[in-house]
């Protein structure tokens, strides 16, 4: 009787203890939502998602501006030696010359046939493709998230379970012990039940091993150092026996091809092809420019009639100041076929993603179907585990007292006190199995 008490107290103290440690590790208490709103600012993959969105935005900036005139300014000053070309009078000299030049020059595209403004559509569109697959990423993030953090939930509960089986055990420990010690069991009995203890301390050990591995991949799935503790707040947990309601397949179908990321990310995409398509038809037809440039330069070799060299700011803004404004058209007569060609793999590209979004579409709906028929099955699986775990509590029940008074074996007991187990552990199993299925299909109209 001693060594059973002191079996029983060191296992006390040693789950006492470790669950102390393991609590004491936790720096906070995470909601699902802290989560995900935490794993959006600290993910790697959508950080780096948010950079490809910038990078498109600052293309399609540019691109705006395009609409606006070019402006340069042009500066040079050099000296020439020996037989050389005066600058400013075109004509030979043997004098050593020093030369300055400067000038301002400015463009800007008339009519390219709407090239430029399909450009900025087109460019438009590619910025919301990005911040599109930014959202795809953190959808599939929440997911995971969603499912790593019902792990959590579901481990603990199952330690919940583990627990009652051990205090199932002490309970049975002390009566068989008194009874044992009336002469009304034999001492094999308590020697089994303890043996049933150890048994039921190494699944609960078993369990606290399970939750904490479950709270790894929540934290590594939020970049979170492994060091610095995980814990789950408690008030968010699943309620039992509120299930959700499933919806027909088919209306989540026509919801998710509106508001999945994808969907939308591939309609955008065949929009921006479009544009592209438009831009590249434009490369057949004549290009209306204008431009304009003011200029002017200096010479020391500059003078006049009477010899005397002219000053510096007469000849850059008076004498050699040289202005122009003017049109020019440029139009493609033969380029190798280039124009045409691009045009030819622009409309290839527009047919390949057409192809591409209907079978996005029907991946979808293979997805949300398989998805549904996954919770529909774990649906009746969980009812079936339901109503085995009432018929199993009620035959322990009846085995606890048939054993408690003599007409039932010790075997017969523990048989029922696992049974009992393995029925708690299948429905709760079951139940979050369903709940995450739910979840999945959830997802899909969001």
């Amino acid at each position: 009787m001693l060594r059973t008490q002191n079996y029983i107290g060191w296992s006390c103290i040693i789950i006492f203890f470790l669950c102390l440690s393991l609590q004491g590790k936790a720096q906070k208490t995470w909601t699902l939502d802290d989560c995900i709103d935490y794993a959006y600012e600290h993910n790697i993959y959508i950080n780096s998602a948010k950079m490809q969105v910038l990078t498109m935005e600052n293309t399609y900036k540019q691109s705006r501006n395009n609409r606006f005139p070019t402006l340069s300014y042009s500066s040079s000053l050099a000296s020439q030696f020996g037989r050389s070309i005066d600058p400013t009078t075109n004509s030979y000299t043997n004098t050593h010359i020093t030369y300055n030049s400067m000038g301002f020059s400015s463009g800007i595209t008339l009519f390219n046939w709407f090239s430029v403004k399909n450009t900025i559509k087109c460019n438009s569109k590619n910025v919301e493709v990005a911040n599109l697959e930014t959202e795809r990423l953190k959808n599939d993030l929440k997911l995971n998230i969603a499912a790593a953090y019902l792990q959590v939930l579901l481990a603990e509960k199952q330690l919940e379970i583990s627990q009652q089986q051990i205090d199932l055990t002490l309970q049975q420990l002390d009566i068989t012990s008194k009874q044992v010690e009336y002469g009304k069991k034999p001492k094999s009995d308590r020697l089994q039940i303890v043996g049933e203890l150890s048994s039921d301390s190494t699944t609960y050990f078993n369990q606290l091993s399970a939750i904490q591995q479950a709270k790894l991949q929540v934290m590594l799935l939020l970049n979170i150092d492994p060091q610095d503790g995980f814990e789950i707040n408690k008030a968010d947990t699943v309620v039992e026996n509120q299930l959700p309601i499933l919806e027909e397949p088919e209306y989540i179908y026509e919801i998710a091809k509106i508001k999945q990321p994808l969907q939308k990310e591939d309609k955008l995409k065949l929009e921006a092809l479009g544009y592209q398509k438009a831009i590249s038809k434009a490369s057949f037809y004549p290009t209306l420019s204008a431009n304009a440039t003011i200029s002017s330069n200096y010479s020391n070799a500059y003078t006049n009639s009477y010899g005397n060299p002219y000053s510096y700011f007469n000849q850059l803004f008076n004498i050699n100041l040289y202005q122009y404004v003017g049109l020019s058209l440029s139009i493609p007569i033969f380029n190798n076929k280039t124009a045409y060609y691009n045009y030819k793999n622009i409309c290839v590209q527009i047919k390949t993603q057409q192809l591409q979004n209907e079978g996005d579409n029907q991946q979808l709906k293979q997805d949300i179907y398989n998805a549904y028929n996954t919770a529909h099955t774990n649906l009746s699986v969980y009812m079936s585990t339901k109503r085995t775990l009432n018929a199993t509590q009620e035959g322990y029940m009846m085995s606890q007292k048939r054993f408690e008074i003599g007409k039932s074996t010790l075997s017969d007991y523990l048989t029922a006190l696992n049974t009992l187990y393995q029925a708690k552990t299948n429905y709760i199993n079951a139940y979050y199995n369903y709940i995450f299925s739910f979840k999945i299909l959830a997802f899909y109209k969001v």
